[in-house]
């Protein structure tokens, strides 16, 4: 009986695929026993369950909400003043305490649509924006290199098919996405030049000096479109670094090469810097400086999309002669690497060896 007074509350016509969260305090001091209810019975029915006008109006203006970006994205030329004023001021809290990302894709392409970057901006930095759309491919297609950096930075994972279509827009730029990535680049000198001048002044600490040679380390030598591939690869954790080998076959020679000689420049930085390491404790409060550093890729996630590039073109890069150059220097930045590697792990194997020993040692005394 309680069940079917719930489902027959709401009018019908206010049906969304929006779930809205109700807030019980306005429902169930409404809520009376029935007359026929008995104080035997373990279960006492109940009547005057109503939606409250609040909830209603707000399922209206969700479903009125999307229909309006529906009809956005189908005929874009033909948004009014009205429909831009319901996209730029449409509570951002609302979208966020929505189930499910459709609605807030929907947002988001439509920002794309209407080039209201502003507002796209800010859906990204304050979280609404999901991987539950187009929007990357969007971005894409519109050069829009400095916000799909953003979108790379706010998105929790992407899905393989993005994966491969930002490796392809970052390796292999346009005329007109290359204006974009320079844009990128300028940002990556910026921050690098006042980090410098904080860690060149009086009252320089550690952590300034820091994250001056990281962000030194990323700026020096690399182009502007490498500067975009900073922000991809610091978002790939060691566990999403698996689904690269499926991305790479997508990858032309040109690209090939061009990401080869990304990570060997990776490489060679850590190697001549082997004390930096990525900041990681980063909060809103963060200098922009600190900011950056989290963009920086880790030597772990650079060797590992390296060897994973190798196993899997392996013979395609040395049966083509135009790889052999770069597979040449890549030999001569991962053999001291690997001399390191073996160094730490005969320490490794001895230390080990010598710990089972003095726990040997130690169960014998304790025997006798």
């Amino acid at each position: 009986m309680t069940l079917d007074l719930i489902r027959n509350a709401g009018d019908a016509r206010r049906h969304s695929d929006f779930p809205v969260v109700i807030d019980p305090v306005e429902i169930f001091p409404k809520l009376v026993p029935s007359s026929e209810t008995s104080s035997s019975d373990l279960v006492h029915p109940v009547s005057g369950w109503e939606i409250p006008a609040s909830i209603s109006k707000a399922v209206d203006s969700i479903n009125d909400f999307n229909v309006t970006l529906t009809k956005i994205l189908k005929k874009p030329k033909r948004a009014t003043r009205d429909d831009i004023m319901m996209i730029t001021t449409f509570p951002i809290k609302k979208l966020r305490s929505l189930n499910g990302n459709y609605l807030t894709g929907l947002v988001a392409c439509a920002c794309v649509a209407l080039d209201l970057w502003d507002r796209l901006t800010e859906l990204m930095v304050k979280g609404v924006v999901g991987n539950g759309s187009d929007l990357c491919g969007m971005l894409i297609s519109k050069n829009k290199a400095g916000l799909l950096c953003k979108y790379i930075g706010h998105v929790s994972d992407l899905r393989s098919s993005e994966l491969t279509e930002i490796l392809g827009f970052f390796l292999n730029p346009t005329n007109e996405s290359f204006l974009g990535m320079i844009d990128v680049k300028k940002e990556w000198d910026e921050q690098g030049l006042d980090a410098i001048k904080s860690a060149t002044s009086p009252d320089a600490t550690d952590l300034t000096r820091d994250i001056a040679v990281l962000l030194m380390m990323a700026c020096d030598g690399f182009s502007p479109s490498e500067s975009c591939l900073h922000h991809l690869f610091s978002s790939i954790s060691m566990d999403d670094i698996l689904v690269i080998p499926s991305v790479i076959s997508a990858l032309g020679s040109q690209e090939l090469s061009r990401l080869l000689q990304y990570f060997r420049k990776w490489i060679e930085k850590y190697l001549r810097f082997p004390e930096a390491t990525p900041h990681g404790n980063v909060t809103d409060k963060s200098p922009a400086t600190v900011k950056m550093c989290k963009h920086i890729p880790t030597l772990d996630v650079v060797v590992m999309g390296l060897s994973l590039v190798l196993e899997q073109q392996y013979g395609y890069l040395v049966m083509n002669t135009e790889f052999h150059q770069e597979l040449k220097m890549l030999e001569g930045v991962v053999r001291p690497l690997v001399a390191k590697a073996k160094a730490c792990c005969g320490l490794a194997n001895a230390i080990d060896y010598l710990q089972k020993q003095k726990d040997q040692s130690k169960l014998e005394f304790d025997c006798l």
